[in-house]
């Protein structure tokens, strides 16, 4: 997760373009975050959710409906649930701070 996290921090504008790749991100690797978010290990959320983030910054305008199901399936779930741990719930209103310090993606959610 760290050598996906740091493809993403250094990726060009080859990569933020490209329809193959923002294929892969919507149908591959989305997928997989949205399961490693739920993880009990709090190092893979955390790494999941930094993922996420940087992906939402870098490709907000092809994930719009994406941000739209880890809000809902993810953020809200663990924020609402009794059994999310508190370091679960710590991460994710970190990372809904994240998302809401930027005024176009707060009124895009």
């Amino acid at each position: 997760m760290e050598l996906i996290l740091a493809v993403f921090e250094q990726c060009g504008e080859a990569f933020r373009t490209g329809d193959k790749f923002i294929y892969a991100v919507q149908n591959y690797l989305c997928v997989s975050l949205l399961k490693n978010c739920m993880s009990n290990h709090t190092e893979v959320a955390f790494l999941s959710l930094k993922i996420f983030l940087l992906l939402v910054y870098k490709f907000k305008n092809h994930l719009k409906s994406e941000i739209e199901v880890f809000v809902a399936n993810i953020f809200l779930r663990v924020l609402e649930s009794p059994n999310s741990s508190f370091e679960q719930k710590s991460l994710v209103l970190e990372a809904l701070r994240a998302l809401c310090s930027d005024p176009t993606m707060l009124t895009q959610i």
